[in-house]
């Protein structure tokens, strides 16, 4: 039979016979006869070391293996103090630097000559061209199970994975590959076609987007023992976000068919898996089919399906109580059905796709006005007040709507301008008072303000390979424009749409565009000036007007529970 790989018997000439002696000594080729070692001799090399030399060092990318043969080798790792904490002994005939050979790695400790020390070593380049090699074939099996052994270790670290089984780790630890990326590397872009699921063993990721201005938008960080890329690879879904180093990252992965193994032979993480991926499904499908969702940005369903849960409640049990404060949730049944009760007494039955408990989080009210309970048990979609606040939280418009819709004529001002079609209807009305101009200068301010309100850190946009001067000449850039088009609008003295505010605010403004002085909160004193104006001069008479009736029955009021 003919050798797969690497060198045959003929192809040996001058061999070191020191190191087929080292070899013959060792456990790993003990058993190999005399022409196997010369020829698994011809991929090693003599070196030695001094006592308290450094054989590697922590940090240092690992390129070979080291078999001891004679001597000891000390491992430490730096601790606290400066000093070095003494881990491990290795004497001769042993090896190191396994994972070297298999994986492009930075060494993880110091391997320091205890004695004086000869080591044989093994290139990463001479390991591959033996590869495969009959006469190399005890190492490689070595290095198999060492690696494999390594890799469960690891994974044994990680929250996610700490329930799984150790028999069932060893298992398909081999599954895994262990990657280091660069810090400022783009793990993956949004839009990109799935090929990986990651576990991050160590390191710090930031995920963004990019949002309608084409500005960077942070949607969360990505750190220790935390896993991303199941969501896509399950779905089939491309990738809705862009993920990127922030520091130096190791991560255990799995290719898409490898992803697909691990699921099954680790049933109870599939089980998981799939119940997130359901959840966020299930979320997302509710932006389609619930009225307050339904015009969330696909940052906000991202979100929604992130932050929310379900959960099943079992027949006769109680969801909310009347004139209890807890739980501050919003509801949405998704299958089965709950009766509602008002003092007692039944006053009406939700069923799949009814939500409740919406009230209590927009009105900030301190107790449940009725009782929830369900029927033969049903599970609901849940969003906590802290989840439904940030979900919202760079969507206003929404949640204006979701104000209006739950408050009607007890809305804020400042409810109604943050709504397009509410803002449009207090115009028309205005435009009947002839105080249309204060609407459209209201919202032409808040744009400005919500421009500065986009923020996203220097250290973000560094890792993005951005550059930072050129975003922030572009916002700056927009910031001038808008000013002086506000200005130029409502502010210079006779212009069409000039507002009435006071002369001192106006000489303000007329300086700071005069010096180019401009901000993002520069119209804010003349805004606060009109809110009040039109708050107590046309505001009330507003909200008993038909514009305003035609708005609540458009938008649609909700039935309060």
């Amino acid at each position: 039979m003919g050798n797969s790989g690497g060198k045959d018997v003929e192809d040996v000439e001058d061999v070191d016979e020191r190191v087929v002696q080292y070899l013959k000594e060792s456990p790993i080729f003990s058993r190999e006869g005399k022409k196997a070692l010369r020829v698994a001799s011809t991929y090693f090399q003599i070196k030695s070391f001094k006592r308290g030399e450094y054989i590697i060092k922590k940090g240092e990318k690992g390129t070979s293996l080291f078999m001891i043969a004679e001597g000891s080798v000390l491992f430490t790792l730096p601790a606290d103090d400066g000093n070095e904490l003494p881990t491990r002994m290795l004497s001769s005939g042993e090896i190191f630097g396994e994972f070297a050979l298999v994986y492009d790695t930075e060494r993880t400790a110091n391997a320091v000559a205890e004695t004086d020390c000869t080591v044989l070593e093994l290139s990463r380049e001479k390991y591959l061209e033996a590869k495969g090699s009959k006469y190399m074939q005890p190492l490689e099996d070595r290095v198999k199970i060492i690696c494999s052994m390594l890799l469960s270790d690891g994974l044994k670290r990680i929250a996610f994975l700490q329930d799984v089984p150790e028999e069932t780790l060893d298992m398909v630890g081999h599954l895994f590959r262990f990657e280091e990326v660069p810090e400022r590397t783009t793990v993956f872009k949004e839009g990109d076609t799935p090929d990986k699921f990651y576990i991050v063993f160590q390191g710090e990721l930031v995920v963004t987007k990019k949002d309608d201005l084409g500005f960077h938008n942070e949607l969360g960080r990505i750190s220790d023992g935390m896993n991303f890329g199941d969501k896509a690879l399950i779905s089939q879904s491309e990738r809705s976000a862009t993920v990127t180093t922030m520091t130096p990252c190791q991560f255990f992965t799995l290719t898409k068919e490898d992803f697909t193994k691990f699921r099954k032979a680790v049933p109870q993480l599939n089980d998981e898996m799939i119940e997130k991926m359901n959840s966020f499904n299930l979320a997302q499908g509710i932006t389609k089919t619930v009225p307050i969702f339904s015009s969330l940005s696909q940052k906000g369903e991202q979100l929604l399906g992130l932050l929310s849960r379900y959960q099943q409640y079992k027949p006769k049990s109680s969801i909310l109580t009347q004139g209890e404060s807890e739980p501050r949730n919003l509801f949405i049944i998704l299958k089965g059905s709950a009766d509602v009760f008002i003092d007692k007494k039944r006053v009406n039955t939700l069923s799949e796709g009814d939500y409740f408990g919406e009230v209590s989080l927009v009105a900030q009210q301190h107790a449940h006005s009725a009782t929830v309970k369900t029927k033969s048990g049903c599970w609901c979609l849940i969003v906590s007040q802290n989840a439904f606040e940030n979900i919202f939280l760079d969507e206003p418009q929404l949640y204006a709507e979701i104000k209006l819709r739950v408050l009607g004529s007890k809305s804020p001002l400042e409810t109604v301008l943050l709504h397009p079609k509410a803002a449009e209807s207090l115009g028309n009305f205005l435009e009947k008072e002839w105080a249309v101009e204060n609407v459209e200068f209201w919202e032409a301010v808040n744009h400005l303000e919500n421009l500065g309100n986009r923020k996203i850190k220097k250290i973000v946009l560094k890792c993005l390979n951005e550059d930072i001067d050129a975003v922030i000449d572009k916002k700056r850039k927009m910031l001038e424009d808008r000013a002086n088009k506000i200005f130029e609008s409502f502010i210079k003295p006779h212009s069409d749409k000039e507002i009435n505010i006071s002369s001192d605010c106006r000489k303000a403004l007329v300086q700071r565009i005069d010096e180019a002085n401009y901000s993002y909160d520069m119209f804010q004193d003349a805004k606060q000036e009109i809110y009040a104006m039109v708050e107590a001069d046309n505001y009330s008479r507003y909200l008993a007007s038909d514009e305003f009736k035609e708005l609540i029955s458009e938008i649609g009021q909700y039935k309060a529970v």
